[in-house]
């Protein structure tokens, strides 16, 4: 059985075996540095201002109508 994206199901086995033999999540590390910390906390800052629709900024969620 295919699926629509391409991937069969021994295709996404073997996808999943060479993941967790590279082990990507134990080089992820985030920023290290102070400044690379204060620069990261304000991601969902930047996003904010970019989003179309309206926000709570204390909450983070849409207002009701």
């Amino acid at each position: 059985m295919s699926m629509g994206n391409g991937w069969t199901p021994e295709r996404r086995a073997w996808q999943a075996e060479l993941i967790r033999q590279w082990k990507p999540w134990e080089k992820s590390t985030g920023p290290r540095t102070e400044e690379g910390k204060e620069n990261s906390q304000y991601n969902a800052l930047k996003h904010y201002m970019r989003c179309a629709e309206e926000i709570d900024a204390g909450t983070g969620l849409k207002p009701r109508s």
